[in-house]
C-alpha cells in the first residue's frame, strides 16, 4: 500500500506541475502553496489529476475547442465538478466543446460497461450514492463538516433539516448559474470567465471536498497575475477564497456557519466591480 501510494502521489503531483509549466515561477509556487493542494495530498485524493484536466480544458477552449470538451468529458469520473460546465458553455456559446463534451462523456460510461457491465451501474445507483449521500450529507461527521464549504452544509450547522438545506443550496445554486448569462461573464475576457466557471462550480454542487478548491486556487491566481488594481472588499474576498479550506476547516470543526459565503460574495463582488 505505502509504494503504491507514493507512486499515486508522484504520478499525480507531476501531472500537476506539468500543467503549470506554461505560468510563469512566481504563479506556480503560488499555487503549490495553495491549501487544497495540501489538502489533496495528505488525503491521496484525485484532485491533482482534477485541477489539470480542467486547467487545460480552458487553454484548449478556444483554441482547440473539440480537443478540450473531449477532455472535459473526463470529469465524468467525478461528475459533482462538472455541474456548472454545460451551462457556460451554452451561455458562451461554445457548441463545438459541449457536443465534444457530451460524446467523450458517453464514451466513458460505454468504455465502463465494456470493461465490467452493467452491474458496475446499478451498484452504483442503487448502493453506492444512496449510501454516499446518507452518510455524509444527511448525517455529516465533524471531519466530513470541516472538510465540505458548501451552503447545504452551512445549513445544516445553523439547524437546518436535510430538506430545508438542499431546498437554500438550490436557491443560491440557481442565482449562481444565471449569472453566466451576465454580460460581465458571457462576453469577458478568459481568465475572468474561468474565475466565474469555477466560482459557480463551488456554489452549484452540495458535495464538494476542502480538496477540490485546488482547481479555485489555480484561476485565482491566474486572474489575479492580469488585474492591475483591485479594492479592499475585493482583494479580501479573493484572499479568502485562495484561503478558504482553512477557513473552513476551523469554523466547521467550531459549528460555526457562514465560510461557503466567500466564493458567493466573490462572485457577486466579480460581475458588479467597476
Amino acid at each position: 500500500y505505502g509504494l503504491a501510494l507514493a507512486a499515486f502521489w508522484l504520478l499525480s503531483i507531476s501531472v500537476w506541475w506539468l500543467s503549470l509549466r506554461a505560468e510563469p515561477r512566481q504563479d506556480q509556487l503560488a499555487i503549490a502553496a495553495a491549501p487544497a493542494g495540501l489538502i489533496a495530498f495528505i488525503s491521496g485524493q484525485v484532485a491533482f489529476f482534477m485541477a489539470a484536466i480542467q486547467l487545460l480544458m480552458l487553454r484548449w477552449l478556444d483554441r482547440r475547442p473539440v480537443a478540450a470538451g473531449l477532455l472535459l468529458g473526463l470529469l465524468a469520473i467525478k461528475p459533482h465538478l462538472a455541474i456548472a460546465y454545460p451551462f457556460f458553455l451554452i451561455a458562451t456559446r461554445r457548441w463545438k466543446t459541449f457536443f465534444a463534451a457530451a460524446l467523450s462523456t458517453a464514451a466513458v460510461v460505454c468504455v465502463t460497461l465494456l470493461i465490467w457491465g452493467p452491474q458496475v451501474w446499478q451498484a452504483y445507483l442503487t448502493l453506492g450514492a444512496p449510501l454516499q449521500n446518507e452518510y455524509v450529507l444527511m448525517e455529516p461527521t465533524v471531519t466530513v463538516r470541516s472538510l465540505m464549504p458548501t451552503i447545504y452544509m452551512d445549513g445544516r450547522m445553523l439547524g437546518l433539516s436535510y430538506d430545508a438545506a438542499m431546498l437554500v443550496h438550490a436557491l443560491f445554486a440557481i442565482i449562481a448559474l444565471a449569472l453566466f448569462f451576465h454580460p460581465r461573464v458571457r462576453r469577458g475576457d478568459m481568465p475572468t470567465q474561468a474565475l466565474a466557471l469555477v466560482l459557480v462550480g463551488a456554489i452549484v454542487t452540495p458535495y464538494l471536498m476542502s480538496y477540490d478548491l485546488l482547481f479555485l486556487s489555480a484561476c485565482i491566481v491566474l486572474w489575479l497575475r492580469r488585474q492591475s488594481a483591485l479594492d479592499g472588499c475585493g482583494m479580501a474576498l479573493i484572499v479568502g477564497c485562495f484561503f478558504l479550506p482553512i477557513i473552513h476547516f476551523v469554523m466547521g470543526v467550531a459549528g460555526i456557519a457562514g465560510s461557503a459565503l466567500l466564493p458567493v460574495a466573490l462572485l457577486a463582488w466579480l460581475v458588479t466591480r467597476k
